[in-house]
């Protein structure tokens, strides 16, 4: 289930788990990466942000923090009005014998 966040992860001490999220642009100005969500991306406990883009030719990416990933790829681009969706992880079930 997604929830919207604000728009910069807690990341350092208070984060204990990786934080998941999917970044939608609503229009494309450059008319290159589309509409809808275009990349998937995780924030680690440590800052560390890997990003990995949709489409026909999916790059992976590896950010030293959500800030950075963010400046290249959202702030330039304010006319793509750009939402950050944030996902709970969950704890995955217990296996069962």
């Amino acid at each position: 289930m997604s929830t919207r966040r604000p728009e910069v992860a807690v990341v350092g001490p208070k984060m204990l788990h990786p934080q998941v999220f999917a970044v939608v642009r609503n229009s494309d100005e450059t008319g290159v990466s589309g509409t809808g969500t275009v990349i998937d991306g995780i924030v680690f406990p440590s800052g560390d942000c890997v990003t990995r883009w949709r489409g026909p030719t999916p790059c992976v990416s590896v950010w030293p923090s959500f800030a950075a990933f963010k400046s290249v790829h959202i702030d330039p681009h304010p006319d793509n009005n750009t939402e950050v969706r944030w996902f709970d992880v969950q704890e995955p079930a217990a296996a069962t014998e």
